[in-house]
């Protein structure tokens, strides 16, 4: 059809850590017999089978390297995915879709796929539509990363400006996230360079910027709901300072043309110029100069329509001149995709067989 007739509002912000123990708690709680065990950062090395028929599995501690033999007559795989390694994400990108020549990993290493490939070469299970993936248009390198290639997936900013590496606003329809994340994506792949920048002012972010997980959302996961309502309502400055102080890619300044040679030291080019720069600010500004019955700009009536469902109104800025006065400083962005979600894997039966 025509896309969600009703607002898809499922974003879970900082609660993983809390549903992940609420579920922990309520498996504990139905093992009455003392029959459960959970094996932490165990990896599954084979699948053992009788007669055609999975009767169980070898975990492996990815610690100590202690075996665990497990036998059951179910076993249920969950397997995480893909994506989490970028030599299978590559190899299973679909040929007619735009590639970028890097990504950041916003899965996990974990999410590998060797337990799909184990399973179609032990059982004969059949792997199906992997390069149907959920990857996200603006990632950027975790200031202090877990693993090799970490990225964090931003929800980027509707009110920002999504430029390509010469800091011209990508177009002719303008990016903007929230309406079609896989369109969003291929249209990145599809730059020059395999990055983009996102343009903005502090006022922009801090009532806008977020990043997804539970580790840069502390105010939720840690249950503190009066200063997550102050923080919605009056600005997110605290998080504003932690990224221009953390990363290296979250650039801010006072001016425009101070903000370009600091894009520009951080690629090691000389694509962004001062005056392209400005000119992409004065052509999104101009929109403001007679009044909200000439605004025409695609960017400026997505937000308008966003800003009518409340939930979007609070964490969405009122359109306004990117370089009004008192706004600043701005802020620039250096985004590159990064990978997320499987949506394919092992095909199965409609008894999940």
């Amino acid at each position: 059809g025509d896309g969600n007739s009703l607002p898809r509002y499922h974003i879970v912000w900082g609660t993983s850590q809390h549903m992940t123990r609420t579920l922990i708690a309520a498996m504990r709680a139905a093992d009455a017999g003392g029959r459960l065990n959970i094996l932490h950062r165990h990896r599954i090395a084979c699948l053992d089978h009788v007669r055609g028929a999975v009767s169980g599995a070898l975990a492996i501690d990815e610690e100590t390297a202690a075996e665990t033999r497990i036998v059951a007559p179910l076993v249920v795989l969950a397997m995480g995915g893909l994506n989490g390694s970028h030599e299978q994400a590559r190899a299973n990108w679909p040929k007619d879709r735009p590639m970028p020549a890097a990504m950041l990993n916003g899965a996990h290493p974990y999410a590998d796929g060797k337990l799909h490939h184990l399973a179609a070469n032990d059982l004969g299970a059949q792997i199906t539509h992997a390069g149907e993936m959920w990857n996200y248009a603006a990632g950027f390198p975790h200031p202090f990363p877990h693993f090799p290639g970490h990225g964090l997936s931003a929800i980027p900013c509707k009110s920002a400006l999504w430029l390509n590496h010469r800091g011209e606003r990508i177009g002719p329809a303008p990016l903007v996230t929230g309406y079609d994340t896989h369109d969003l994506c291929q249209r990145v792949a599809a730059q020059e360079k395999p990055w983009t920048w996102h343009l903005l002012n502090w006022r922009i972010a801090a009532r806008e910027f977020a990043i997804s997980g539970a580790e840069h959302n502390p105010r939720v996961r840690d249950r503190q709901f009066l200063m997550f309502l102050k923080e919605t309502l009056l600005g997110n400055h605290r998080f504003v300072r932690q990224m221009q102080r953390e990363s290296p890619h979250f650039l801010v300044d006072d001016t425009l043309a101070g903000l370009a040679a600091k894009m520009n030291a951080l690629t090691g080019t000389d694509d962004v110029t001062s005056e392209t720069l400005r000119a992409t600010a004065d052509a999104f500004d101009a929109n403001f100069v007679n009044g909200s019955k000439l605004h025409n700009d695609d960017q400026i009536r997505r937000i308008l329509h966003a800003r009518q469902w409340p939930s979007d109104r609070l964490r969405t800025s009122k359109p306004a001149p990117l370089q009004k006065r008192g706004a600043g400083p701005y802020i620039a962005m250096h985004m590159q995709l990064v990978t997320r979600k499987s949506l394919g894997g092992l095909q199965t039966d409609l008894q999940s067989r």
